[in-house]
């Protein structure tokens, strides 16, 4: 029986957050208050997220009297909620805001920094592996099995991705396997120390903590790739990246965007997060950092539908000059055998771009087949889905039934 009420609290804690994302597509008309409710969109990165950010809408709220509210999303549920406008702010890690603000005129008005480090210091992540393992350096990860928190977890895999990929490792298809550990980030460590992988990315902290809490030994781990840095308090294996921004969707007046500007570096309450105090900064440079997911965006579906549009213009443009050439010919009333080898000529260009549209088609597709055998979900991460669609999908009544009547599945579950 205690386990049926905890599996019903686990539900109904659900239903709450389901509850609380209907507001995204609540009219301003059902609130009572004469201000508008201003929506934050954050994403939701580990389960205590709320609890590590319950006091900034009620601030922020005080300070600009303007109502503010808080509401977790996951990586899909922000870019649906920025491209619908139904969210007027958004804090997200800086991979995330990189690559939304290419798309979409996002304005950072701050970003999350350290206490007592440069806030252009924040965001990093540190690969591991055993100390007794023979892998030495990072180019010894290749054909080894490595972990990470989550896909979508910049500090975690997409920052160490960047730099795996400087090394020429690509980490969808140069892995024997590609697990994730799912929050929290000690789980990826302790699958190191006991041998279920060979290596993990953690965000850069997650080691310290852990000493600190006593869950490790120091001596235990080897960080490969170590960075010099004497300004960032922690071993790292990455490039150091600027915090997670707050931003404001083009829809919001300048009015609003200027005091938010001016307020939220003066916030005093720090937010503790991973065992660590952040604050809030003036909003850093995340140039950089859009150059470089830019250089290692892979190939996909739009890049070869773009590519095929200029095979097509090729073509086009061919067929135009096979035309000025008939006509040159029938104007000049040159030999057919001239016309004959200036048609072989331009048959022969015209098969060569179609072998190379082919060409690149196939080898996307055997990337895709390759990265789909090769990356291994871990249960936590892909039983239970949040991804809040504009129709708010994502709960599947099997997993609700699952935590009800238990399985297999469920000490997961109940987990997440």
């Amino acid at each position: 029986m205690p386990d049926f009420y905890r599996n019903v609290a686990f539900v109904l804690s659900l239903l709450s957050r389901y509850a609380l994302l209907t507001l995204l597509w609540l009219p301003q008309s059902v609130f009572s208050t004469g201000s508008p409710l201003y929506k934050i969109g954050i994403l939701e990165t580990e389960l205590n997220l709320l609890s590590s950010w319950d006091k900034l809408a009620p601030t922020l709220s005080q300070r600009l009297q303007q109502p503010f509210l808080i509401i977790p999303l996951d990586s899909t549920a922000i870019a649906t909620a920025i491209e619908h406008g139904s969210v007027d702010f958004v804090i997200t890690d800086p991979g995330q805001f990189s690559r939304l603000s290419q798309d979409h005129a996002l304005l950072p008005l701050a970003s999350l920094a350290l206490q007592h480090t440069a806030p252009a210091l924040t965001s990093a992540a540190t690969i591991i592996t055993r100390a007794d393992s023979d892998i030495q350096q990072i180019n010894d990860l290749r054909q080894r099995a490595f972990m990470a928190v989550s896909m979508h977890h910049f500090n975690s895999f997409q920052a160490a991705r960047l730099t795996l990929l400087s090394q020429n490792i690509d980490p969808s298809l140069d892995f024997s396997r590609l697990d994730f550990s799912g929050f929290p980030a000690s789980r990826a460590v302790m699958a190191v120390i006991q041998r279920q992988t060979e290596a993990a990315a953690v965000p850069a902290g997650t080691l310290e903590k852990m000493i600190r809490d006593g869950q490790i030994n120091r001596h235990d781990i080897r960080v490969l790739h170590r960075q010099q840095n004497n300004a960032y308090p922690f071993d790292h294996s990455t490039g150091i990246w600027p915090g997670w921004a707050f931003a404001a969707l083009p829809h919001v007046s300048n009015e609003i965007q200027q005091r938010l500007r001016f307020v939220l570096p003066q916030l005093k309450q720090p937010i503790h997060h991973n065992g660590e105090a952040y604050h809030w900064a003036p909003p850093q440079d995340y140039q950089p950092l859009q150059q470089e997911l830019r250089r290692y965006t892979p190939d996909t579906p739009a890049n070869y539908q773009l590519t095929s549009d200029i095979l097509l213009l090729s073509a086009s443009i061919l067929a135009l000059i096979l035309l000025s050439v008939l006509k040159m010919v029938a104007q000049a009333k040159k030999s057919w055998l001239s016309l004959f080898f200036t048609l072989v000529t331009l048959a022969a260009m015209a098969i060569a771009l179609v072998w190379q549209s082919q060409q690149r088609i196939q080898d996307f597709e055997n990337h895709q087949k390759k990265l789909a055998a090769n990356i291994v979900h871990n249960t936590s991460e892909r039983v239970l889905p949040t991804n809040y669609s504009t129709h708010l999908k994502g709960l599947r009544l099997a997993d609700v039934y699952l935590l009800l009547v238990g399985g297999e599945k469920t000490s997961a579950l109940r987990q997440r």
